[in-house]
């Protein structure tokens, strides 16, 4: 992480889309990534029409930032949860408990909208928002 709290892209992750970073951090110690969606490294989606398996890949990049950041699934304290159409809504949270129970802590607070997103491929896309040693 650089000192103005944003930082490059973790080796394995899409660049940005746009212009914002990946994640940035407070000097309280909340990270704050952009919304996750499930690109490789290269821009192709992962999990084409598989909502669960969309979320699997958003949350193995979560892994992957917080860990940069020095954080892990375990702090985070929120999540924003996109959804491109309700019918994922339960395959969604399948994967979405699946990746928290790892944690062994309680579900964190989070919010779901149904929203477009950037591609019509893309099912889910999530913020979240971590404390170190949260």
């Amino acid at each position: 992480m650089s000192r103005s709290g944003s930082w490059g892209v973790p080796a394995g992750l899409p660049d940005p889309s746009g212009p914002y970073s990946l994640a940035s951090a407070t000097p309280e110690g909340l990270i704050h990534t952009a919304g996750l969606v499930a690109l490789d490294a290269a821009g192709t989606v992962v999990g084409k029409d598989d909502a669960a398996a969309q979320t699997r890949e958003i949350f193995a990049q979560a892994r992957t930032i917080l860990c940069a950041a020095g954080a892990a699934l375990a702090d985070v304290v929120f999540a924003h949860v996109f959804v491109s159409d309700m019918r994922h809504y339960e395959a969604i949270n399948a994967a979405y408990r699946e990746a928290f129970a790892e944690t062994g802590r309680p579900l964190p607070p989070r919010y779901c909208i149904r929203a477009d997103l950037v591609k019509d491929s893309l099912l889910v896309e999530i913020a979240f928002v971590a404390r170190k040693g949260g």
